[in-house]
């Protein structure tokens, strides 16, 4: 009631001395005091809107934000807007994405494999081709299936022939005995230099009465092996 009865002030206005004001740098707009300033809707004068996604600065609307183009009093990201890909008004079809501004089920470089953009370059369970699964232990290099290091694969996993005791040289040449792979090839390992190989086993020929100075050399009953020699 101010200044007469039922005579209420706009919101966000005092009354003083029998009439309404607003504060300072503010008018009544739409029934409500609102600074023409910095409102968006009554941007340097009421009813002045601003296109939906500017500011008012200084009752001046501002540019769309950086990264974004007016489209149609509309604010939008032309590298995603499925309504606005690339340009205002450039409509992707039904399913398809707007991708850094061109329209597609899937990004540029992938392959939609069963509804799943995948980068048929790198994708291990689909290399090269949808579904084209590496086998365990491989990479996918340029769509193609490898082991790293050169390594081969034996059994559906990837193996080192030069050191793998079960596929030593080749898939499923296995080293037995006191055998070990090194280099490709069942031997004695280099670290016991001492021992030579006979058959499957490495032994010392300077002690071994079974293999004594050389393979299958074996001393008599009672008789032990010294520096190679039976006696």
């Amino acid at each position: 009631h101010c200044g007469a009865c039922d005579a209420a002030c706009p919101l966000g206005a005092s009354c003083a001395a029998g009439a309404c004001a607003c504060p300072a740098g503010e008018e009544v707009c739409d029934g409500a005091c609102v600074s023409v300033a910095t409102h968006p809707l009554h941007c340097g004068a009421c009813g002045a809107a601003c296109p939906f996604g500017h500011t008012c600065d200084a009752g001046v609307c501002s540019d769309c934000p950086t990264g974004q183009t007016l489209c149609g009093g509309v604010c939008v990201d032309l590298s995603r807007s499925p309504d606005h890909c690339g340009a205002c008004d450039d409509t992707c079809a039904a399913g398809e994405r707007c991708w850094s501004g061109t329209c597609g089920v899937c990004p540029a470089g992938q392959t939609s494999c069963g509804g799943v953009c995948r980068d048929l370059d790198a994708d291990v369970g689909h290399c090269g081709a949808c579904g084209n699964a590496c086998a365990t232990g491989e990479s996918c290099l340029s769509g193609t299936c490898g082991c790293p290091g050169g390594g081969a694969v034996c059994g559906g996993r990837c193996v080192d022939l030069d050191n793998d005791r079960a596929n030593c040289g080749a898939c499923g040449n296995t080293c037995t005995g006191m055998l070990v792979c090194q280099y490709g090839g069942c031997r004695c390992s280099t670290v016991h230099w001492w021992q030579t190989q006979c058959g499957t086993s490495c032994v010392d020929l300077v002690r071994s009465r079974d293999h004594c100075g050389a393979c299958d050399r074996a001393c008599a009953p009672g008789e032990s092996c010294m520096s190679g020699r039976c006696s």
